[in-house]
């Protein structure tokens, strides 16, 4: 049986007011391809209206893309959107072509995800997809993780906040130690700063954790001073959360 770490009482977060959900493809007018176009980079299968395509996992970028060789491939003939106003940019600054986009039902690991926009480019690749954040962002932590293989030192794009910020103290609610397990994701209910009362909010921390604790970007809502936020345990060892 793994050994028990311990960790401090108390750590340091700060609460976010969500904005809305932007559109599909992001809501900027540039949007910024990840330094994961090169080199080596996670790769899973994406079920695109059930057909099964390969994709690069890339958390540096907002859009899902494909490329047109491909999509002509699995969907010969099909008509595309256009959006003249959208500008692709890669990591070192030069403009991406794209032909169009299309609107489909994903599913991501057994996760369905409805209508989501891809956008197909005019570009070779030996992985015919890139799987950006307007598809990660709806992915549960705990698949993330274990699933897509990604890491705390990963950008998981999880919903994101214009709103005030509040920073504060916050503990384990009630009087008994929390277990994380080895390589999972938990779900904890704490006690913390109650400006903000039946409100969504954001939660993230902004100190690192010890011991590959980290605290998963978690849309949460605040009531009688208490929310649940996602603990990722990375490590191969249990870890108990005193109160």
């Amino acid at each position: 049986m793994p050994k028990s770490n311990s960790c401090p009482t108390v750590h340091s977060i700060k609460l976010e007011a969500p904005r809305s959900e932007s559109q599909a493809l992001g809501g900027d007018d540039q949007l910024h391809r990840g330094s994961s176009l090169v080199g080596d980079s996670p790769t899973t299968i994406v079920k695109i209206e059930g057909k099964p395509v390969r994709a690069t996992i890339d958390t540096g970028s907002q859009v899902t893309i494909i490329t047109e060789e491909y999509f002509n491939k699995i969907f010969p003939k099909s008509a595309l959107q256009q959006i003249n106003w959208l500008k692709v940019t890669a990591a070192n600054g030069g403009v991406i072509p794209y032909s169009g986009y299309f609107e489909a039902d994903l599913e991501v690991c057994g996760t369905m995800i409805p209508k989501r926009g891809v956008l197909v480019v005019k570009v070779r690749k030996d992985v015919p997809m890139l799987l950006g954040m307007n598809v990660i962002r709806e992915l549960r932590p705990d698949v993330i993780v274990t699933q897509l293989g990604l890491t705390g030192e990963d950008k998981v794009l999880h919903p994101q906040a214009d709103g005030p910020i509040i920073q504060g103290l916050v503990r384990v609610a009630g009087k008994s130690k929390i277990r994380v397990p080895a390589r999972t994701v938990q779900a904890v209910v704490v006690t913390g700063p109650t400006k903000l009362q039946n409100q969504e909010v954001v939660v993230e921390a902004i100190e690192q954790l010890p011991r590959g604790l980290t605290v998963g970007a978690t849309l949460t809502t605040v009531h009688k001073g208490r929310l649940s936020i996602q603990i990722m345990n990375f490590t191969e060892e249990e870890v108990w959360l005193q109160p």
